[in-house]
């Protein structure tokens, strides 16, 4: 006796017009949903922005608080620079000093003396995690101060001493803050004030810090992250 085999029930598949319905919609819902997605990302790198920008406030004023002057945003080729984790010598007594290879910039300037070693080994006055605040774009050796962007922290202190005003200052005196310091990200667009900056990069490092701090309109741009706007 041949037993008896039920028949399964022929499964129907999706068409090729319902796969293109579908497709159509997600599509729809992606492209109503990427940029409110892009705007929380933008939101969160701009309060990024604005958080590391307090944080280097505080250690610049920590810094003044020291040494009575803020750190020079400018360190020009083989300068001397006092090597405080040294041992005092000579007469009177002084720090040894060391010199750098090739010129520091104001974001360098400011990891330099606010985070590297010579200044203060075990107890620097600003902390920063190295590859998403603090960089070598031009590989030389000396991190710089970068903001969510990968960009550059800009940097501008008062003149002095009087004696130095040429060989440790970029940008001349602040133009917002002629008593303090102008500190400043250039936000999403990568652009402050009126000169057209390069994209950053190593070899367009220096350009890009020169430009950035060429007239009062600088850091005035509508995305820019500024502590005079605080």
């Amino acid at each position: 006796m041949t037993p008896y085999r039920g028949h399964r029930p022929r499964t129907r598949g999706f068409t090729l017009i319902e796969l293109l319905v579908v497709i159509g919609i997600i599509a729809v819902l992606a492209s109503m949903l990427l940029p409110a997605m892009f705007a929380v990302s933008q939101s969160a790198k701009v309060a990024n922005a604005d958080a590391l920008i307090k944080r280097i406030s505080v250690a610049l004023d920590v810094y003044f608080k020291t040494y009575a002057y803020y750190p020079p945003d400018y360190i020009p080729v083989n300068a001397n620079i006092i090597n405080f984790q040294g041992t005092k010598t000579g007469s009177p007594p002084g720090y040894a000093k060391i010199s750098i290879p090739t010129p520091a910039y104001p974001p360098e300037t400011l990891y330099y003396y606010l985070c590297h070693r010579f200044l203060s080994n075990q107890h620097p006055m600003l902390s920063l995690r190295s590859g998403s605040e603090a960089m070598d774009i031009n590989e030389n050796g000396l991190p710089e101060v970068v903001d969510p962007w990968g960009r550059p922290y800009l940097y501008n202190r008062p003149q002095f001493p009087a004696c130095l005003v040429n060989e440790y200052n970029i940008g001349g005196n602040p133009f917002h803050n002629p008593e303090t310091y102008d500190l400043y990200s250039t936000g999403a667009d990568g652009q402050t004030g009126d000169d057209e900056l390069p994209p950053i990069s190593g070899p367009t490092f220096s350009l890009f810090c020169s430009r950035a701090m060429n007239d009062a309109n600088d850091g005035n741009k509508e995305d820019d992250i500024c502590n005079w706007k605080k």
